[in-house]
């Protein structure tokens, strides 16, 4: 959510037609969105948009509807305040409350809630992306959830194609995205 950029939002760019039509055929999502909302929104808030867009989701694409084939990551701690958030302290309980919510949120609307357990010693000097040397962390755990799609996805379900032809198939399909960093370009490596 941003009212200077609306056509940034979460919902704005996966109502676009790039994404919409990804979306058509893709075997899960997986959201990395907050940090730059809960620098300038409440908490209250950016869950309200977060539901909104998650609604839109199971809406929209039908095929999206088992909890583990929509995720929303954790917000990572931030610690470059705002003329909202003018205190580390203020920001990081905004962050805190909406990850709980978030959490709550996500057994309530049926999706997967992840944290990617990144703390502050990952921040680059912005004290707010992640530092370069740490930035492997984001396609392992990304890589992990399609995996774990991977795996529940063979133990439910009988096929006739091999197990790493599935494997495949799903990461190719498990659509990432993140406003902040390209994810899909990470599944391909």
């Amino acid at each position: 959510r941003d009212s200077t950029h609306p056509h940034l939002s979460a919902l704005s760019i996966i109502k676009s037609s790039s994404i919409s039509t990804y979306l058509q055929s893709s075997a899960a999502i997986m959201l990395l969105i907050g940090t730059n909302s809960l620098r300038y929104d409440d908490a209250a808030q950016v869950l309200q948009d977060v539901a909104h867009t998650i609604e839109y989701i199971h809406t929209t694409y039908p095929h999206l509807h088992e909890k583990q084939q929509i995720a929303v990551v954790a917000t990572f701690p931030c610690y470059n305040t705002s003329g909202i958030f003018k205190s580390i302290h203020s920001l990081l309980s905004n962050i805190q409350v909406y990850n709980e919510a978030l959490h709550t949120l996500s057994n309530q609307l049926n999706f997967t809630f992840i944290d990617f357990h990144i703390t502050d010693i990952y921040l680059s000097s912005d004290r707010m992306h992640l530092h370069p040397d740490y930035r492997y962390l984001i396609p392992n755990s990304i890589t992990h959830y399609c995996n774990s799609i991977f795996q529940h996805h063979t133990s439910s379900r009988t096929h006739t194609r091999s197990q790493s032809a599935i494997q495949r198939r799903l990461i190719e399909n498990c659509c990432c995205l993140s406003f902040n960093f390209a994810c899909r370009r990470w599944l391909r490596r």
